[in-house]
């Protein structure tokens, strides 16, 4: 490969990850669970560490993560904010880091909730036949809020 060959396989590797962050967001806050879930290499993995106030979680291969994606939807309806990820290339696998923040609303029978996530994404992706896949994705919350509004009781 020549010189620019390889610069412009560079620039359309890095395209690819940014258009899977793209569909990442927009798939799930439409419960687009197999969309979603096909973003992911098809042993892909999210996983969410355990922090002070929730346990960990580990979600693997695409049946589990659209199962997950719907779920999660069914409590709580929002909208990601993704920043730009730094992206780093190493021929078929890549890395990227970026902040997000999840906002959602949900109403029970008390009332309604108002939620925010802020953290970080650490992402692994690989090159797979059909393109870029993410093949293991981190979430690490940095907080979270919550702001409950609670029908009267008369």
């Amino acid at each position: 490969m020549t010189d620019l060959e390889q610069r412009l396989q560079r620039a359309e590797d890095r395209l690819a990850i940014l258009d899977i962050e793209g569909a990442y967001a927009r798939t799930w806050d439409t419960v687009d669970a197999e969309g979603w879930a096909g973003l992911f290499a098809a042993d892909g993995v999210f996983e969410m560490p355990a922090t002070a106030v929730r346990p960990g979680a580990r979600y693997e291969g695409r049946a589990e993560l659209a199962q997950f994606c719907r779920d999660i939807n069914r409590r709580f309806r929002g909208l990601h904010l993704i920043h730009l990820p730094e992206i780093v290339l190493d021929g078929d696998r890549a890395t990227g880091r970026m902040h997000f923040r999840f906002e959602s609303g949900r109403t029970s029978e008390d009332g309604f909730e108002i939620s925010a996530v802020t953290g970080m994404y650490v992402v692994d992706y690989v090159r797979t036949a059909t393109g870029w896949r993410i093949a293991h994705r981190v979430e690490r919350a940095a907080n979270r809020s919550s702001t409950a509004f609670h029908s009267p009781v008369f």
